[in-house]
Formats: C-alpha cells, structure tokens, sequence
C-alpha cells in the first residue's frame, strides 16, 4: 500500500520556518477532529432518538389499543429505548385520532464537549414520527374445526369454547379498529370432514331431490367437485365434472348383511335401516343413518358486515362426535366465500383497496377415520339388491367397489381408501398423504390470488397439543400458511387468544408515514 510522504519530509525538513509551522499546526487540527468527534456524536444522539420515537408512536398508534392506555403505552416505549446522559431537558408529546393515526415529538438538549468553540454550548435536538392505519377495505374468511375433538378440553375450557372466545374478540377489536370509512365484512365456514353450503342454495347443488332422500330431505352439505375443479373458485354451466354446480351430499347405502357396515341399507333407495329427520329449522343429528350422515350440522355464514350476525353464527357453533376431519373443503370454500365469482359473489374483486384474510384453525390430523374401525364392512351382500358404489353416480372421480363393503369413511371425495378418487393407495399412510396434497393444493390456490397489488393473507393455527411440532398436519399447516409469521401454533387457550390477537393486529397494516 502506498502512504504519504508528507509526514517524512516535514520531521526530516530542517527548515526552522517549517516545524514551527507544524508546530503551529498540531493543536488547530487537534481541535477541529474532537470538534468532528462531539459533532457525529450529536448526530448518533439523534438518529437514537428517531428509532425511539418511531417506536413509541407505533405503540401508541396500535389500533387495537384502548385509548386510555395510549399516553402510557407510548411514554414506556420511549423511556424503554431513549435513555442517554448527554441529552438533557427532556420533553415528549404523543396525540392520536382515529382518523389520523398517532403523532409524537422528543425534545432535549445535547450538552456539547468542544462544540462550544465553535458557538454551541448546547445543541437543541428535536425528533418527530406520525403512523396510521392504511385505508382499505377488509374480507376475512374464518375456516374452523367443529369436528369431535373439539370438544375436547382445553384448560378449564374445551377447544371449540377457546375458539369461540378467541374469535369473538377477534371480531370486537377490529370492528373497534375500523376506520370511518372502511369496510370489514366475515364469513364462517364450519368444517369437519364436509361443508354445509345452507339448504336456500339448491341452484347451485345438483340432486338435492334425489329419492335417496326419502323419508328426509338434504341437510345442505356438498360433495367437492372432481379434479381438476376440486379446489378452484371456477363456477361454469353444467355437473360437478365440468365445473358447474356441486353433488349433494349422499353417504350411499351400505350392506345391511355386515354388522361393522357403518350406513347400512337393503340395497334400494328407501332402504336405509334408520333415516334422520330434518327439523323445520334444518337441524339434524349426523349420528342418525341415512343421506345426510355425518353432514357438519352448521352452515357457512357468507360475507356480512353485521359484527351482530358474525358474533350470533360463532356463538352457535357446536361440536358434536362426527367422523374425520379434512381441511380441504373448508379452505376451498373460505376461499369462494371472498371471491366475487359465482356462487357467492359477496366478495369484492380481487386487487387494490382490499385485503382478503383467510384464518384456518383445526386441533388434530386429518383423518377419515375409517383407519381407526376394528371391523371392516367386509360383506358385499344386501338383503334385496347386491351392493355396488359406483362413484360417478355422484359426480365423483374413483373406482366402483363391488367385492366388499367400504372399509372407509364416506368422505366428500367418496372412499378415499377404496374408491381411490386420488389415485391407488395400499395403506393408511398413503390415504394421509393423498388428504395431505389436496389440502395443500386448496391452500396454493387462495394464494395464488396474492399477485402484484392483490393483498391475500392466509393464516393458520395448529390449536392442540394433537397437532404440535412433530406432527403431519403441523407440517402441512405450516406450508399452508402464507409466511411463517402466518403460523400460530395454540398449545393453549392462552395461545390461541394471541394467535387471534396477533392477526388482528397483522390486519390493521400500521405504518410509519414520516
């Protein structure tokens, strides 16, 4: 490396007139470095003093904050990361509107060392930040889990409650947070191993009649459509095969001469052996054999902007013994649920100006359950008529059964073990794997809409110790989600309450606008 010469020449310089110069020199340059010293030390000051203040009025601008607590909140921000013995004088200010958010200012003075010389015996430091909301318009799709286990206890609760608190204070303080001219609209949809679309919505579900129905009528659950519609929000003209209106739900008959056959029939339409009554208000008991078996009891709640209406249909979910659970369908329908397209059109068009939220919640590993039957419905033989399934009779993809009985679950894709509509599987392990893509490609596709100034947010919450680390659905949950920041896992009731908290938080999209 090359280095100046300068300093050699004037200590080898004999000159008299040049060392005094030096001489001379030396204390001049002294002075104006430790001048340049206590002067970027200022700057430091003050450059902590605006990370500080930008911290607090983020604090302090929390939409979800009470505005009581805000003046605290912010001076404890403040105090925690602006403490510094050169700064005197203190003085700070914080004020917060709805409408404009939060501004606040530090004052202080900044007591020089040499800085003096040059005319500053103090330095008067002044820092400012303002943070708001941003304005736009908010859809939120809640996907949750009443299937069986959620009846399970979750401290002194059980699971469902734990939801149902959490998501009841989830709608309060955003509506709490809204700004004035912003929309929040919530949908609900109840999931276990199906979902129920509400018996008012037969023009876009085929068969509801069918003489399967004899004796009842249908509970309003769906069959999901065929690959490659199973997950899209794609509504066209024409069966479930072409992408048009979805199957009711059927449990077809099983054989009646097996005493393991969980739906048992004598082989025609009406001949169930015991058939569910649906009330008048389209209540029924998925216990009860017949078409309807194992249907989710409640309906999905569409888009609304009523906090009443939302907080009445979370309030009134229930969980009771039911079969499986499987994420798919609930995912695929929160996603038709914030759509415009057909056939809810609730939903405001995908782009700018609104933020689509889907929260998915489920507390264990899909299942079909049909792994779990000590006794496999292994006679092929009714009473009146030999038994058969075969799945395109309801529109589904999948091999008939014929030599036996099903050994599965009916599940809204037919016997995934049996009829196969994902592909062949030899075991259990595979029927997991198979549940494992569909869900997952349900997820891709309401991510997918997350392009450009499209803002999707797709959150998920693993609410048991059932589906902590370590475990499949933990896994596929955390892919699921649209960042890892979106995956909560709720060992808890108090976890879930954050996850729940965290999200609504995430929602509001505070910035910094200074």
């Amino acid at each position: 490396m090359r280095t100046s010469r300068l300093p050699h020449k004037l200590a080898s310089n004999n000159s008299g007139g040049v060392v005094l110069l030096f001489s001379l020199l030396m204390p001049v340059i002294a002075l104006f470095g430790s001048i340049a010293i206590d002067y970027s030390r200022s700057v430091a000051l003050q450059r902590m003093a605006q990370a500080a203040i930008d911290a607090a009025v983020l604090a302090g601008s929390d939409a979800l904050l009470a505005d009581d607590l805000r003046q605290e909140k912010f001076a404890s921000v403040l105090n925690a990361n602006f403490s510094h013995p050169d700064a005197g004088s203190l003085r700070s200010s914080f004020e917060y509107t709805r409408a404009s958010g939060g501004t606040g200012q530090l004052a202080f003075t900044y007591t020089s060392g040499l800085l003096h010389v040059a005319g500053f015996e103090t330095v008067a430091i002044e820092v400012k930040s303002q943070a708001r909301q941003d304005l736009f318009d908010l859809e939120i799709a809640l996907v949750l889990d009443v299937s069986g286990s959620m009846r399970a206890s979750m401290g002194s609760t059980t699971r469902l409650d734990a939801l149902k608190s959490a998501a009841t204070k989830l709608v309060n303080e955003l509506d709490a947070a809204r700004l004035p001219s912003q929309s929040i609209r919530f949908s609900i949809v109840p999931f276990t191993m199906n979902v129920n679309v509400g018996t008012t919505h037969t023009s876009f579900v085929d068969d509801t009649t069918n003489a399967l129905f004899t004796g009842t009528s249908w509970a309003g659950c769906v069959l999901e459509r065929p690959a490659p519609y199973t997950n899209q929000d794609v509504y066209k003209s024409g069966d479930a095969k072409n992408g048009g209106n979805w199957q009711a739900y059927i449990w077809p008959p099983e054989p009646n001469s097996d005493n393991s056959c969980i739906n048992p029939s004598n082989g025609t339409n009406a001949g169930y052996r015991s058939v569910e009554q649906v009330g008048p208000r389209g209540t029924f008991d998925p216990w009860t054999k017949g078409p309807n078996y194992n249907c989710v009891r409640h309906a999905i709640t569409p888009l609304t902007s009523s906090v009443s209406d939302t907080l009445t249909a979370i309030n009134a979910l229930s969980s009771h013994p039911n079969m499986g659970t499987i994420l798919a369908p609930g995912i695929a329908w929160g996603h038709r649920l914030l759509s415009p397209e057909q056939p809810f059109t609730e939903g405001a068009s995908f782009g700018p100006g609104v933020r689509k939220i889907m929260i998915v919640i489920t507390d264990g590993e899909q299942t079909t359950e049909g792994e779990y039957q000590s006794n496999m419905c292994s006679s092929a033989t009714n009473t009146t008529a030999n038994y058969r399934f075969t799945p395109s009779n309801l529109r589904l993809d999948g091999r008939a059964i014929t030599s036996t009985g099903p050994r599965d679950m009916f599940s809204p894709y037919g016997y995934v073990l049996d009829s196969a509509p994902f592909g062949s599987n030899s075991n259990w392990n595979e029927v997991r794997q198979h549940l494992a893509t569909v869900t997952l490609d349900a997820c891709s596709e309401f991510k997918g809409r997350a392009n450009g100034s499209n803002s999707v947010s797709l959150y998920t919450i693993a609410a048991s110790t059932g589906a902590g680390p370590g475990t499949q659905v933990y896994n596929l949950l955390q892919q699921c989600a649209s960042s890892d920041r979106n995956f909560f896992y709720a060992a808890d009731a108090t976890k879930l309450k954050d996850a729940f908290y965290a999200i609504a938080r995430e929602s509001t999209q505070l910035r910094l606008t200074n």
